[in-house]
């Protein structure tokens, strides 16, 4: 009798979890984002964006082997890539920078672009 509860109760956990992993399969959901792993940089000579590990700024520019890259920020005003502020400017202005309306003038990444639904 034990024996027999103590299999059903394997058997169903095996079921959940596995209905579980296959639920998330399904749901096709993306990837948790790296944390503090990659970050964007821009060469301050060549205005060139590279992704890259976090590394102390100024960070050597593979391609030229000099120290010119900084910290990079997606500017919603000009739509580009800019050198990112100084720790401390991000620090004050991080109320202004938390905005998730699209408003704030910079981000961490560019905005996501609307999938095209024919």
């Amino acid at each position: 009798m034990a024996r027999s509860i103590g299999l059903s109760l394997l058997f169903g956990t095996a079921v959940i979890v596995g209905g579980w992993n296959l639920y998330s399969w399904m749901a096709g959901r993306p990837p948790a984002p790296v944390t503090g792993n990659d970050v964007t940089y821009i060469c301050l000579e060549t205005k060139e964006v590279i992704e890259g590990p976090l590394e102390p700024v100024p960070a050597v520019n593979p391609a030229t082997g000099r120290r010119t890259l900084v910290l990079a920020m997606y500017s919603n005003t000009s739509k580009e890539w800019v050198p990112a502020p100084s720790e401390e400017v991000l620090r004050k202005n991080r109320q202004m920078l938390a905005q998730d309306d699209g408003k704030a003038p910079l981000s961490f990444a560019p905005p996501e672009e609307p999938e095209d639904s024919e």
